[in-house]
């Protein structure tokens, strides 16, 4: 699945408030409106998504692996804070929830709207 069409369907699937998108962005870390509720931790986790995927632009397809990878990396560091955002962590769960059944229904899928390459490890 391409960058961006995964960042859209999770916006989609999360809402506008937790996942806004920019119209016209230039860095993956621009992509997060900043009336996000939680805008620095999607800002951080759209940016390292594409940093980890190595993707280079918005139709770059991007890995369920690496995007799992992402999100356990993010839990783990706020896990370990002095003062943990639980409301936080439980967002990247539910992200993380939204990632499986989203790649799992492109794999099962036969025609798929998307018209992407489904890449999952």
């Amino acid at each position: 699945m391409q960058f961006i069409r995964y960042i859209e369907h999770l916006s989609a699937e999360l809402g506008d408030h937790q996942l806004p998108l920019n119209d016209h962005w230039l860095k993956a870390s621009g992509i997060v409106r900043a009336d996000a509720v939680h805008y620095d931790l999607m800002k951080e986790l759209v940016a390292r998504i594409y940093r980890q995927n190595k993707c280079s632009n918005p139709g770059h397809p991007v890995e369920l692996e690496t995007i799992l990878d992402c999100l356990g990396q993010l839990h783990h560091e706020m896990s370990e804070s002095e003062s943990p955002d639980f409301e936080a962590m439980e967002l990247l769960q539910w992200v993380g929830e939204i990632s499986v059944v989203l790649f799992g229904d492109l794999m099962n899928s036969e025609d798929s709207d998307f018209g992407d390459e489904v890449v999952a490890s």
